[in-house]
Order: C-alpha cells, then structure tokens, then sequence
C-alpha cells in the first residue's frame, strides 16, 4: 500500500517541479516592446481582432494612432495594419505554446465619427470619451467598459464572462440587457422601445450596467 501512494505522489512531485521551472523559464524570457504608428489615411471605420490583450480607445484629433504593446517569451505576437475603402482594420494574433504566454494590447486614438468593431478572444475593452455613432464589441472572457459621447445611434457589447458597463449621453433608446448569472441596471437615460437609437448588451456570466453620463 505505501508503494502504490508513492508511486503517484512522485510523479506529482515532478510535475509540479516542471510547471515551476517552466513558469520561472517564461518570467526570464518575457519580453516588453511597445511601438506607436499614425495612420494617414483617411479612416471611417476601424475593425480590431486580437487573440489575447487588452484594448483602450480614446478620443483622438484628426488621424488615427495606434500604441501596440506586445508582451512574449518565445513568439512574438503578428500585428497586421491595413486600410482599404477607409476601412482600418488591425489584427494580432498569438502563436505562443504551453506556459508561455504573448499578447498584444493595444491604446487606439479615434477620431470622431469612426464607426468601431472590435473582437477579443481574451482580454478587456474600454472606450474613454469617444464619440461614435455606432460601436460593436465582443469578447470571450473579459470587462466591456464603454464611454461615448455625442450622438450615440447603436451599441451592441457582448461577453461571456465579464461585465457589461456602458454610459451614454442622456436621450430616449430601445434598450436589451441580457444575464445568464449577475444583475442588471438601466438607469439615468429613457427607455422606450419605439426609440431609434439601441443598445444591446448581453453576458452569460457577469453584471450589466447601463447609465447616462
């Protein structure tokens, strides 16, 4: 009997040792570079898809910037920029293996007017003053925080683990909140399902917050 427990307790043991040793490997290994590019062109609408990492958009002036901050052990995350029609889109994507990790966050400065789609696998997304007509965000596991200014047409925020918390500017909108696990809160802007501006947001697990600014 007290060979079959150590049997088990050994292999254990040295499991334990090799994710120490790995972790301590990617905490020696890990990398920071952060880099910051001006689009020139004219942009009307921006599309973000990242993998793993936070997105920030703030109120910007007349061009786009970008500050991409990429953090990686082995793999260096691949950020791609591009514009088309007027069109930004930016992607990264991860390609780390097991226990080590890469992400990408990324501080975007909107002008006024942008339309906004932004997708995350894992990660949080917050807007700070922004003024879009219209702004879609979903994430898989992470916090939608939005702030948006100006006149505000549709927002659709959707996660499946996290918080939901979005403030608009005071006016009548056509309101769907959605919970599997948590609370909702609608308050300091009218409700009226009739109304022409709409906001949807939705969370399997999480609250959802909805209030004027």
């Amino acid at each position: 009997m007290k060979k079959a427990f150590l049997i088990p307790r050994a292999v254990l043991l040295a499991f334990t040792a090799l994710v120490g040793i790995s972790l301590g490997a990617n905490e020696a290994l890990e990398k920071t570079k952060t880099s910051t590019h001006v689009v020139k062109q004219p942009v009307r609408a921006i599309v973000i898809d990242v993998d793993v990492g936070d997105v920030r958009l703030v109120r910007g002036g007349s061009s786009v910037e970008v500050r991409e901050t990429v953090e990686y052990a082995l793999n260096k995350p691949t950020v791609e920029r591009s514009v088309q029609d007027g069109v930004l889109t930016i992607k990264s994507e991860c390609d780390g293996v097991w226990l080590f990790d890469c992400g990408t966050d990324l501080r975007v400065e909107v002008p006024v007017g942008v339309v906004l789609q932004v997708q995350t696998d894992v990660g949080n997304v917050k807007t700070v003053g922004l003024d879009s007509r219209d702004v879609r965000v979903k994430t898989d596991v992470g916090d939608v925080d939005l702030d948006l200014t100006g006149d505000v047409d549709h927002v659709e925020a959707r996660t499946d683990v996290g918080d939901i918390d979005v403030a608009v500017p005071d006016a009548a909108y056509s309101i769907d909140t959605s919970t599997d696990v948590g609370d909702e809160d609608v308050r300091g802007v009218v409700q009226d399902d009739r109304a022409a501006r709409t906001i949807v947001a939705g969370t399997d697990v999480g609250d959802v917050d909805i209030h004027g600014r």
